[in-house]
This record gives structure tokens, C-alpha cells and sequence, in this order.
């Protein structure tokens, strides 16, 4: 089972308070990504490919990445996003 972030990069510095999440896995899996404070779930396209947003609070955020195949195999990876809210 495979499952690439392509972005963010780890400890990438983020501008918005909302970042895209994208990255490569199973075709038609299911794909969760969560932070802190926010949650998105969503199915990877019919080439694997996924793509959502996702909030961030001010500070380090670690993104966790989970995909979940049909016959019950996961994998996850982590990455930290730094945002820095404009005071």
C-alpha cells in the first residue's frame, strides 16, 4: 500500500490559516486528514490522486494523513505545517 504527500512539505510555513492537502495513494480509497482542530474525509480519484483543505491554528500543526483500502489495510504519515497568524 503506498501513500505520498506532496504537499504541504514538512515544517512548511503557511500563509493561510487553511492549507491543500494533496497527495498520491490507492485508487478509490478512502482518505482521512486531520490536524488539532480539523477533520476532512474524502475518496481518492480513479488514478489514486487526492486533494482537500484543512484549517490550521496558530503554531505547529502536525497533519496526520490515514488512507484506509477495501480489504482493510491502512497506512498513515505525518507532517508539521507552521502557521503564524498576523497580529
Amino acid at each position: 500500500m503506498t501513500l505520498t504527500l506532496t504537499s504541504p512539505t514538512d515544517n512548511e510555513l503557511a500563509v493561510n490559516q487553511e492549507i491543500s492537502v494533496k497527495g498520491q495513494t490507492l485508487p478509490k480509497s478512502t482518505v482521512v486528514v486531520y490536524t488539532e482542530n480539523d477533520e476532512s474525509s474524502l475518496e481518492a480519484d480513479a488514478t489514486g490522486r487526492f486533494e482537500t483543505t484543512i484549517g490550521l491554528v496558530d503554531g505547529i500543526n502536525q497533519l496526520v494523513v490515514t488512507v484506509f483500502a477495501d480489504d482493510g489495510q491502512e497506512k498513515t504519515v505525518t507532517t508539521d505545517v507552521v502557521y503564524e497568524a498576523e497580529t
